[in-house]
């Protein structure tokens, strides 16, 4: 009836997808609506992240880059990794607006730059992922030059760190670099803990 349709338009519109990164993709643990944190607003490059602790069976609000007095709390409804007209489409279609934040403002070589170097995190994760097993060594150096890209654009994609730092991680050790397994494994941590804090696979690592 219309009630129930107008019920789910409000909760797909201000439900929080709960998910928790794994090393490949991102699994989906379902989707809630809560009093306080559904009220966050979107920006692309936000300054809080979203994390869910399932042994506690909450939601979490981590600040993940500094915040100015009087700037407004942002997190990010999107993939961090899509492209501008990608993001777009989504929030347009689920949220009904048109973002306008500093990363969707962007224009000319700004722009172009900032694409570029989303293609090319999107493209070297396809390589990584083709070679995991069979070829440790190359996928490694695809990850770091994945890596490398995602930390030129830390400011908004700090989210997709901690997993960036795992598939170095492995592919290192899978490599038998132990030495530099570990550099990643103490940033991977450090970043995981702002992200997520408890809630990431880099807590289960010793």
């Amino acid at each position: 009836n219309q009630g129930d349709t107008r019920n789910m338009g409000l909760f797909h519109t201000n439900a929080i997808t709960l998910k928790q990164m794994d090393k490949t993709e991102g699994r989906i643990l379902g989707a809630a609506v809560f009093p306080t944190i559904s009220l966050i607003n979107h920006s692309c490059a936000p300054n809080v992240a979203w994390s869910f602790n399932q042994g506690r069976n909450e939601a979490e609000v981590r600040v993940i880059r500094e915040i100015s007095e009087g700037e407004e709390i942002l997190a990010c409804y999107t993939d961090p990794l899509l492209q501008r007209a990608e993001r777009e489409k989504i929030l347009k279609s689920k949220y009904n607006f048109v973002c306008d934040c500093q990363v969707c403002s962007l224009s000319d070589e700004s722009l172009a730059e900032n694409e570029k170097l989303r293609r090319e995190i999107t493209g070297l994760k396809n390589n990584m992922i083709d070679i995991y097993s069979s070829n440790p060594q190359k996928a490694l150096t695809y990850a770091k030059m994945r890596l490398e890209r995602i930390e030129r654009l830390r400011k908004e994609l700090t989210e997709a760190l901690p997993q960036a730092y795992m598939h170095c991680y492995e592919l290192a050790l899978a490599d038998r670099e132990e030495e530099i397994a570990n550099i990643y494994k103490s940033r991977g941590k450090e970043i995981a803990t702002i992200v997520s804090g408890e809630n990431s696979l880099w807590s289960q690592i010793k």
